[in-house]
């Protein structure tokens, strides 16, 4: 696998931690120990950022079979979307267009749909 681009210091600002280790999984073993590996093999990442647990997913010796980020701030979903989603088969992110105050302003007010139907998913992570 390619080397994975680390996302730009001002998303992992706004995300949370900068740190560029806390991006990664060197190990590759599970991203989180607890949750079984048929029980990863979908997984849906509401408020999925610039990236950090999908990077952590695609390092994981078990990937998941299809991974669907979602997040609020459309710069951080279009750089995931370019430079994570070409690197690993059945990751994908979408801008999730509801309106907040902060990530969102011009966004959509109310409840939107999302990007997966229902019973797909095996592991959500909000």
């Amino acid at each position: 696998m390619p080397e994975l681009p680390i996302p730009p210091i001002e998303f992992r600002r706004l995300a949370g931690p900068t740190d560029p280790a806390a991006f990664d999984n060197p190990s590759g073993g599970a991203v989180f120990p607890e949750v079984s590996e048929q029980n990863g093999a979908v997984v849906f990442d509401f408020g999925c950022g610039c990236g950090r647990h999908a990077r952590k997913f695609m390092q994981q010796r078990a990937r998941p079979a299809r991974y669907v980020g979602v997040d609020q701030h459309k710069g951080m979903v279009n750089w995931c979307a370019a430079e994570l989603a070409p690197l690993a088969h059945g990751f994908e992110f979408h801008h999730h267009d509801a309106q907040h105050p902060v990530l969102n302003p011009a966004g959509t007010p109310g409840h939107l749909p999302l990007p997966v139907g229902d019973g797909e998913v095996t592991l959500f992570i909000a």
